[in-house]
């Protein structure tokens, strides 16, 4: 998004050298007065993916995960943990690359559950 390639920018120009600052994709905007996020993939589809969805009200969450590991998710009404989620996302994916057998799931202490049942 234009705030995050402008982080990047910012650093190139005082002398680092970024390509971006966060993995991912992510967006927040408001629908009917809702206020929502998409975070990652926001559609589960074929072999290795699962999608769990919970719903209350007005508030609507569904978490997409590939492979056990969290891969994007859907936020209505309350966007409250979207930042929690992303970093989610990153530590996993940097965690993968790493050749951690579980995601990464052993450096996060978050106050909901993300993980595949």
């Amino acid at each position: 998004n234009a705030i995050e390639q402008g982080r990047v920018a910012g650093a190139n120009m005082a002398g680092a050298s970024l390509t971006r600052l966060r993995w991912g994709r992510y967006n927040v905007f408001t629908v009917q007065g809702l206020v929502c996020a998409s975070l990652g993939v926001v559609e589960a589809s074929g072999d290795g993916w699962q999608q769990q969805v919970t719903q209350s009200g007005e508030r609507y969450r569904k978490l997409i995960f590939r492979d056990g590991c969290l891969a994007g998710a859907v936020l209505v009404g309350d966007i409250s943990e979207a930042g929690a989620l992303l970093g989610v996302m990153e530590k996993q994916a940097v965690a993968r690359m790493a050749g951690e057998p579980d995601g990464g799931w052993a450096t996060h202490a978050l106050p909901f559950n993300v993980r595949w049942p």
